[in-house]
């Protein structure tokens, strides 16, 4: 059976303030990658990722560059060392555009240009949370949904596997389904760390 290799990049919520500056000081394919992101987006991108603060990090309009940035320069301080071709690729929301530039679909400062206008676009978008359920029951989740939607609009945003589901909605709404949720037998409910209401809206 040959073997297969597969890059999969991640989403927003997986930033950190100190993220990629270890390999910014150590693999010049990674330096560049930065260095270019500051030149193209006309901001700091090393800054924010490496200083932060965290607040102006998880906002939206920073968050999601920084991320697709960093995994960038990631993937080609890997290659780098191991000269790596993947046979697939693919990433979770916005670590689409990661994956699309490492096939060869779109250029670096394309891929750049793009994901900012992707941010500013959803960073005009106010208000909301998320927060990621995981091992819940069907039941579970949707009385959960149904408890939060007392106090406000909530929804599942993504599923992203068997045993992990993203909500998304008003604050309370996300908040007293979670807490509903957590009570009645769910492993965690994490909020995540984004800045603006994802994906599904209350219908007019």
């Amino acid at each position: 059976m040959v073997k297969k290799i597969a890059f999969l990049f991640p989403g927003q919520g997986s930033q950190a303030v100190g993220m990629g500056k270890d390999i910014y000081e150590n693999y010049e394919e990674a330096r560049n990658i930065y260095d270019t992101a500051d030149e193209v987006l006309g901001k700091s991108i090393t800054k924010l990722c490496f200083e932060g603060p965290e607040e102006d990090l998880k906002q939206t309009v920073n968050t999601q560059p920084c991320i697709v940035t960093t995994s960038i320069a990631l993937m080609e301080a890997l290659r780098s060392e191991l000269n790596i071709v993947p046979d697939y690729t693919a990433g979770h929301s916005l670590g689409e555009y990661c994956a699309m530039f490492t096939a060869g679909v779109m250029s670096l400062e394309t891929t750049l240009k793009l994901i900012q206008k992707r941010a500013d676009l959803m960073g005009a978008t106010k208000g909301g949370s998320m927060a990621a359920v995981l091992n819940a029951s069907e039941e579970v989740l949707k009385a959960g949904l149904e408890e939060g939607s007392k106090v406000g609009y909530v929804d599942v945003a993504n599923y992203n596997s068997p045993a992990q589901v993203v909500i998304t909605g008003d604050e309370n709404a996300v908040k007293t389904a979670g807490d509903y949720i957590l009570a009645n037998g769910a492993r965690r409910v994490v909020p995540l760390a984004v800045s603006y209401l994802c994906n599904k809206r209350k219908p007019k």
